[in-house]
């Protein structure tokens, strides 16, 4: 018997998979060689530091911001309703959007007074600030399969320092791109990337259709030493939608790099190759660190009781057609609704 358990340790160890569950004789977790899928799998209130904390210290985990990304107006609702359900479990870390100011994708005048209501004026920080972080160098972005539209900046913009929610403040979906303007969607999503340019120590990506269940600010104080920390997808990879950043130009330069190849790389867990793909391709081979897989539920239309038996950190209603959309399933509205979000232009 023992030696089998030695060959099962052998083959464990050859095959480097993080994702083997190896028992011993006796069914015991070998966790001292696995502490890595021993974190992942395990429920995110047991595996993470400052988890269970039931509010947030200023001083401890705000060393960062939270940041989301908004291109085009369809999206306005559910920036605000990210942003309530943040304030709603009392986070006290900064929260930065981050709008697209393109011509072709620019907010109008009134969706910015909207927005600058609920995040503040320094927490709107347009995309072409992020741009100017890379002065001299050529930005080309795709709208499309086919069109450009390129940047060049001779210095850099100042980038505000965000304001967090103030103490005791009142309470007041994966990547389809399907529809007539699913290619533009797709060449958006690499705008995340700009993200690394904020000058941040840490950042938490937040994909604008998610809301949060619970107070997450202690994710600013985990500890890790890889750039980028992410929940498990599929295969190797890691979903994008949220992820800890450690900010740095020369890690963008790379992405950059990555991105003008984007449509010949492997796709990561999607259809098309955005963000994700472009991420996991630099980050690959053990280079993420891994976040515990039930920290984020995506909600498919089921019932209330359901999603809540995995006890989630944050939902993401990944999936098309968003709750805001006419053709959305009458659950998935409703969900939406019972976090205080709104499904029309109010």
């Amino acid at each position: 018997m023992q030696a089998r358990s030695v060959s099962l340790s052998l083959l464990a160890l050859f095959a480097g998979a993080s994702n083997v569950v190896l028992l011993t004789s006796r069914g015991r977790l070998l966790s001292r060689l696995f502490p890595a899928w021993v974190n992942s799998t395990s429920h995110w209130r047991a595996a993470l530091p400052g988890a269970n904390e039931t509010s947030s210290s200023e001083d401890q985990s705000c060393q960062g911001s939270f940041v989301s990304l908004v291109s085009g107006s369809r999206y306005i609702n559910a920036a605000l309703c990210l942003h309530r359900s943040m304030v709603a479990v009392n986070s006290a870390c900064a929260f930065v959007l981050v709008h697209d100011d393109r011509p072709e994708m620019a907010l109008q005048s009134s969706e910015l007074t909207r927005l600058a209501a609920s995040f503040g004026e320094n927490n709107l920080v347009p995309i072409t600030s992020l741009f100017s972080q890379l002065p001299s160098y050529e930005h080309k972005i795709r709208l499309n399969y086919t069109r450009w539209t390129s940047f060049n900046f001779t210095k850099k913009r100042d980038i505000p320092t965000p304001t967090r929610p103030r103490s005791g403040r009142p309470l007041h979906g994966r990547r389809l791109y399907t529809g007539s303007n699913s290619a533009a969607e797709l060449f958006v999503t690499h705008l995340k990337l700009w993200l690394f340019a904020l000058p941040y120590p840490r950042v938490i990506v937040l994909d604008i259709d998610m809301v949060l269940a619970v107070n997450i600010d202690f994710l600013m104080a985990i500890p890790f030493q890889q750039r980028v920390a992410a929940v498990w997808a599929c295969e190797a990879s890691f979903n994008s939608g949220l992820m800890i950043l450690k900010p740095s130009l020369d890690e963008l330069r790379h992405l950059l790099s990555i991105a003008k190849h984007s449509m010949h790389l492997r796709r990561a867990c999607e259809v098309k190759p955005g963000d994700q793909s472009i991420l996991n391709a630099h980050y690959r081979h053990g280079r993420w660190h891994q976040l515990p897989t039930s920290l984020v539920t995506k909600f498919k239309g089921k019932s209330n009781d359901t999603w809540r038996r995995y006890d989630p950190a944050v939902l993401h209603f990944s999936s098309e057609p968003k709750p805001w959309d006419a053709r959305a399933p009458p659950a998935t509205r409703a969900m939406w609704q019972a976090f205080g979000c709104s499904l029309g232009s109010d």
